[in-house]
């Protein structure tokens, strides 16, 4: 799953504008991972260990829990878990989606305003 924000371009609002959502995007992708790490399945934890949240140079955030079985265990809706369930990084994913551009405008406008005092 790969969510892109379009229609921003941040080399016109600057330098604190990109590093603030950078920022806020890094922020909200440990708050989705927190959630995905309480609903992911426990057989040894080493699953829920995994989840990461990494960003590049440019800002991108990637959310991920790279182990080679990660996939199996997210995607099959048939299997029983005592702790945890299937889509346990997508669900939070879809939650944080409709409030991630308020808080991105929020984070560009909150850096103008600090640039302007």
């Amino acid at each position: 799953m790969t969510v892109s924000i379009t229609g921003l371009d941040l080399i016109v609002l600057g330098q604190a504008a990109r590093q603030a959502v950078g920022r806020e995007l890094y922020l909200s992708g440990q708050e989705i991972m927190a959630e995905s790490r309480d609903e992911c399945p426990v057989d040894t934890g080493n699953l829920r260990r995994s989840g990461q949240v990494i960003q590049d140079a440019d800002g991108a955030v990637e959310l991920s829990y790279p182990v080679d079985y990660a996939v199996y265990v997210h995607e099959n809706l048939e299997a029983n878990h005592p702790i945890g369930k299937a889509k346990f990084l997508e669900d939070p994913v879809n939650r944080a989606l409709p409030e991630l551009p308020q808080r991105i405008a929020e984070a560009i406008l909150g850096s103008m305003e600090a640039g302007a005092r």
